[in-house]
């Protein structure tokens, strides 16, 4: 190589530690900004919500209030909206992505059509076992326990972010789906959507021991590194703590190479692009601040012969999720309700509410303060009264006497005057109840979802179903939006288990044995080798391009039980009869099926109630009229 290798190194961390400060700039307009004060006001402090000297916080009236209140309408947003939109685990559903044989096609190539019965027989198993796997790590590693954790973020600060990565579970490594902050996930800054970005980064936090073992490095001097790194960040920290045991670095997602493209890449790095073309685009980096090298390259463990194979295997993704292009390329599935036009970013649902937020916090302060101070009993007292007459005035019991000089109704009264202070402005509550409806058109959030009784009486169940309609309509696109994220969770998990889950984890789960060191004689079991020909790959492409993954709609949300019952008992009025005489036929496969719907809404077990298979009323009639006969 033209420079040598601690050189080398050193240029790709310079070229990638200004792309971290650029993407944080880029950041901070587009989205960080609002996010945080966004954030501010669901958090537990006030400190954020009243720093002196902030123009957008001041209310001259209320500055410096004796209470400071928090109108907790971001709270309120996420306690509504988190159960209506995840209730539960959705259920995940496998299919081939081939498409159908047309029966015209299968008519004139009988053949063609014979074959394809047999691929469609081994996507169907490979589809059920997927399926089955699919549905059951969730719960392994607790899915909703991450969804739930993410979707405030979503909510508030405008996007949610569910990194996918393998763990440890007590079967083997399986695929999860994890939470993280978006403060943590940086974007190209040159790009407009996330998919077409050139590269993302990660903020990690991770113990100084587990970095050190995943990477090689020796303890004491990664802390020291990691010491030096993070004073400059705790030296503002209300604690003042400075811990060094936790290692902060960024991961380094990238489609364009290990950075040579880039037009911040030193003269000299440019110089070994033809040596770095062949290290691949898609390529992964752990940067920590102020090391002169990634932590995963480290010079020591690539002094080798040949250098750049070294490299190779040291920057592979985890998890080669690249693979889906058109889709979503990144070990990541974002959550964004309202994205962005011209950025890779997007907005908060309680966006439009900042100002309304902001004021109503400011106005029930000062309300709160002047009822303080309104609140309060002053007595003016002249000189000559007797210090018996204060006394009572401040401690006294009812019917207390005293002794005053003078006439006691004439004179008394003149020495002494309660002050009355002026009573609220009652603008005021109307202005309070003005902004906080400015507030609820704004974000969505209709008291109707609260459980509100309507302004006016209904005049019709028509009407109050489109008032339903109308007042759900938000809520519901974002229930729908949170599907498509577990759809595309699900489909990186689906990625990840067939490139990554070892037949060693599933084949226990059947019953089965594998060949192994142990006993190399041992022949798989059917369903184990069922998923080795038909699920395990080693190529991404394939693993992203044979199956999609979907949720089953509404298997996510909460359901309103009073209307889904009601409609099930509609269709039971219209359809029981003539299903029921299907069932007495010996078809009671779909008369079963709307009783099972019925005693899932209602929460009962029909299991009893079920029509027995192979039954047939009409055949004993028949029988029964031969036997009298």
């Amino acid at each position: 190589m033209p420079m040598n290798l601690e050189q080398y190194l050193e240029s790709v961390c310079g070229v990638w530690n200004r792309q971290i400060k650029l993407c944080r700039e880029s950041k901070e307009t587009q989205f960080s900004k609002t996010a945080d004060k966004l954030w501010s006001f669901l958090g537990k402090s006030y400190r954020q919500l009243y720093q002196e000297g902030e123009e957008d916080l001041s209310f001259a009236q209320a500055r410096n209030p004796w209470y400071k209140t928090r109108v907790s309408k971001s709270a309120e947003a996420v306690a509504l909206l988190v159960p209506w939109v995840l209730s539960r685990v959705p259920h995940r559903v496998i299919n081939p992505r081939r498409p159908p044989m047309p029966q015209e096609v299968a008519a004139v190539m009988p053949e063609a059509a014979q074959f394809r019965q047999q691929v469609d027989a081994r996507d169907n198993i490979a589809a059920y076992l997927q399926q089955w796997f699919l549905n059951w790590t969730p719960t392994e590693y607790g899915l909703k326990r991450e969804a739930r954790t993410t979707l405030p973020e979503a909510f508030v600060k405008g996007r949610g972010v569910l990194w996918h990565e393998m763990v440890e579970s007590p079967a083997g490594m399986i695929p999860s789906s994890q939470f993280m902050s978006v403060d943590d996930l940086l974007i190209d800054s040159d790009t407009i959507k996330p998919k077409d970005a050139g590269f993302i980064l990660r903020k990690r936090r991770r113990s100084v021991w587990q970095v050190a073992a995943e990477f090689g490095y020796d303890r004491e001097h990664l802390r020291s590194m990691s010491k030096s790194n993070s004073q400059k960040a705790t030296e503002d920290k209300e604690t003042g703590a400075k811990s060094n045991d936790v290692c902060e670095y960024y991961e380094v997602y990238s489609r364009i190479g290990i950075g040579n493209w880039l037009d911040q890449g030193d003269e000299q790095f440019k110089e070994l692009s033809e040596a770095l073309e062949e290290l691949g685009q898609h390529v992964w980096l752990a940067i920590l601040p102020g090391m002169k090298h990634p932590l995963n390259l480290n010079p020591a463990a690539l002094a080798t012969a040949d250098t750049v194979t070294a490299m190779k295997e040291r920057l592979q993704w985890p998890i080669p999720f690249y693979a889906d292009m058109a889709g979503n390329p990144w070990p990541c599935s974002l959550l964004d309700f309202y994205p962005h036009q011209t950025d890779p970013w997007s907005d908060s649902p309680l966006q439009p509410g900042l100002p309304m937020q902001i004021y109503l916090d400011h106005l029930y302060s000062f309300a709160m303060s002047h009822v303080r101070v309104t609140s309060r009993n002053i007595i003016v007292f002249a000189a000559a009264l007797e210090e018996s007459f204060k006394t009572v005035i401040r401690e006294g019991m009812d019917l207390e006497t005293v002794v005053v000089s003078g006439e006691p109704g004439v004179d008394v009264s003149k020495l002494f005057k309660v002050i009355e202070w002026p009573k609220l402005n009652e603008d005021l509550w109307q202005v309070a109840g003005m902004v906080e409806r400015a507030y609820e058109r704004a974000t969505g959030l209709d008291p109707l979802l609260y459980g509100a009784e309507s302004s006016r009486q209904m005049r019709s169940a028509k009407e109050a179903g489109i008032r339903e309609a109308h007042v759900s309509s938000r809520p519901d696109d974002y229930a729908d939006a949170v599907e498509d994220w577990m759809s595309a969770a699900g489909a990186k998990e689906l990625q990840a288990t067939r490139l990554m889950v070892d037949v060693r984890t599933v084949a226990p789960m059947f019953g089965e044995v594998v060949p192994s060191e142990e006993d190399p004689e041992a022949v798989p079991g059917p369903m184990t080798q069922a998923w080795i020909e038909l699920v395990q790959t080693d190529d991404p492409y394939q693993a992203a391009a044979e199956f999609s993954c979907t949720v089953e709609a509404g298997s996510a949300r909460r359901q309103n039980k009073q209307k889904q019952v009601a409609d099930l008992e509609l269709t039971v009025q219209t359809l029981g009869q003539p299903l029921l005489g299907m069932a007495m036929q010996g078809v009671p496969g779909p008369f079963n099926a709307l009783i099972e719907m019925l005693g899932e809404a209602q929460g009962i077990d029909v299991t009893r109630l079920m029509v027995p298979e192979g039954l047939s009323m009409g055949e004993e009639g028949e029988e029964g009229e031969e036997a009298e006969g």
